[in-house]
C-alpha cells in the first residue's frame, strides 16, 4: 500500500488517501504510528498486545497495528517513484522487492531514509 500522511496528533499521523487496494475508498481510519511514539513511557496503556494482536487505544478509537515505514528523504539515486512522505508496510516492501534496516530501505538503484513504525487500522 502506498499512502500519504498528514497532520499528527500525540506522534501519529492519519493516512491520506483513505483508498483500499480494489481503488475504492476505505471508511477504516488509518494511523501511521511512529516507533519513537509506541516506545515513550507516558503512553503506558495505551499499546497494548492483545488477542487482536498489537493494539493501539488512541482518541477513542483502538487501532491493530502492523509494522511499516514513512519515506523521509533519498540518500542515494533519484526518487523515481515519489516515496517521500508515503507510507508502505512491511509486506509492501517486501513484495516489491525491498531491503529494509532499521531506518534505510533500499529500492532498485535508490536509497531511502525512512521512519520505522506501526500502520494502524482502525477497527
Amino acid at each position: 500500500m502506498n499512502r500519504r500522511v498528514a497532520g499528527g496528533l500525540g506522534g501519529c499521523r492519519s493516512i491520506l488517501p483513505l483508498v483500499d487496494p480494489d481503488g475504492t475508498k476505505s471508511t477504516v481510519p488509518r494511523l501511521y504510528v511512529p516507533q519513537d511514539y509506541v516506545d515513550r513511557p507516558d503512553i503506558a496503556g495505551e499499546v497494548v498486545l492483545d488477542p487482536q494482536g498489537i493494539v493501539l487505544n488512541h482518541g477513542g478509537k483502538r487501532y491493530r497495528l502492523s509494522p511499516g515505514v514513512l519515506f523521509l528523504k533519498v540518500v542515494a539515486g533519484e526518487d523515481v517513484e515519489a516515496l517521500i512522505g508515503r507510507v508502505k508496510s512491511a509486506e509492501a516492501l517486501q513484495a516489491m522487492g525491498a531491503e529494509h534496516y532499521e531506518t534505510s530501505v533500499v529500492w532498485g538503484d535508490t536509497a531511502y531514509e525512512v521512519q520505522p513504525g506501526f500502520l494502524g487500522e482502525a477497527f
